[in-house]
């Protein structure tokens, strides 16, 4: 009995927070059980950030509109966008989404991303 309620517990943990398991295998392999959640290194090795150059953007909505939709996007864990520049600093986790897909939301958007020379 206690083996079948201690397997439903290690199959709910690993169901609801899947998305973590990469983060906190390493550090607990290691025997590094202290602050292992908040650690930022771990979180920039998993993560890396895509700068575009979006035109059509005329006002503070259309930035908004812009960071909100990216935002939406499986992920995507932020999105800033510059009017004044005409860019989109987008932190995405690897592996996850692509320059061409988050390129092609902006672009259905009604925006247009500028290719780099």
């Amino acid at each position: 009995m206690k083996a079948r309620v201690l397997a439903i517990i290690v199959f709910i943990v690993l169901v609801f927070f899947e998305n973590l398991t990469p983060l906190l295998i390493p550090p607990l392999l290691r025997g590094d059980t202290e602050g292992f959640l908040s650690n930022p290194a771990l979180a920039e090795e998993s993560q890396e950030t895509i700068t575009l150059n979006v035109r059509g953007m005329s006002c503070s909505q259309c930035t908004k509109r812009v960071e909100g939709e990216l935002k939406k996007i499986t992920g995507v864990k932020n999105a800033e966008a510059n009017l004044k520049e005409a860019k989109v600093k987008i932190t995405v986790e690897k592996d996850k989404v692509t320059a061409e897909q988050l390129t092609e939301a902006i672009n259905n958007m009604g925006y247009w991303v500028e290719k780099k020379k």
